[in-house]
């Protein structure tokens, strides 16, 4: 088997948690199961992953890597970010499945259970700040 997954960042920047996952891939996967790993163009800034509108131009590239790697003779794609960038999008162009981690990890939650939390980083690029950066100018 072979698993594609596509980082939303490139590649230079994506470094360290494209080791932490591999690391985390390594200890889950069968035996004989292959991770490529893909990286997108042009977002270079990990924070720029919390604001709405590179994100939604971050999915063309997103997306276009899961489409490669399908032609590619993958058996399913995992997209590496915790929003799920892309994945609801590539479900509706690939044949084979496309994975987002906080799906999976919510529909494992609620197989405990009805309640359960989420532990995340405090996120600076709130509505406040991102407003403040996109404001129409004079």
């Amino acid at each position: 088997m072979k698993i594609g997954v596509v980082h939303v960042t490139a590649e230079a920047v994506s470094v360290p948690y494209t080791e932490l996952i591999t690391e985390n891939f390594e200890r889950a996967k069968a035996d004989g199961t292959e991770i490529v790993h893909r990286f997108v163009r042009h977002m270079r800034r990990a924070t720029d992953t919390a604001i709405a509108y590179p994100t939604l131009l971050n999915k063309v590239d997103v997306i276009a890597e899961m489409l490669e790697l399908e032609r590619a003779g993958v058996d399913a794609v995992f997209v590496a970010c915790s929003g799920d960038t892309g994945v609801a999008e590539a479900r509706s162009l690939l044949s084979i499945p496309v994975v987002g981690p906080m799906e999976a990890a919510m529909s494992l939650a609620l197989g405990y259970g009805w309640r359960f939390g989420i532990v995340t980083v405090e996120d600076r690029l709130g509505p406040r700040t991102w407003n403040r950066w996109c404001r129409p100018t004079a």
